[in-house]
């Protein structure tokens, strides 16, 4: 899901639909144009990035209890930071 969200938003960054339609880095790019205050435009557009994916992967994994609660608790699937440093 957030692959697609990347993807969607590099094909709305590279192929606008309507002529005065933006997506948020190129209105970041334009207001950098303006006052050269890199940080703070694509600092901020970075972080609304961001905010927008942790929604997206809150959202889902609500999802995902939701249709997995038949399951026993054994065979779920949870997030364990340990299990993700072994893997690495």
């Amino acid at each position: 899901m957030v692959f697609l969200f990347q993807a969607t938003a590099l094909v709305y960054f590279t192929l606008p639909v309507i002529a005065d339609q933006r997506d948020l880095m190129n209105t970041a790019e334009v207001l950098f144009q303006k006052d050269y205050n890199v940080f703070l435009h694509f600092g901020t557009a970075a972080l609304y990035f961001l905010v927008i994916s942790l929604a997206i992967f809150y959202l889902f994994g609500l999802i995902y209890r939701r249709l997995m609660r038949h399951m026993p608790q054994q065979a779920q699937l949870k997030f364990s930071w340990r299990r993700v440093q072994s893997l690495s």
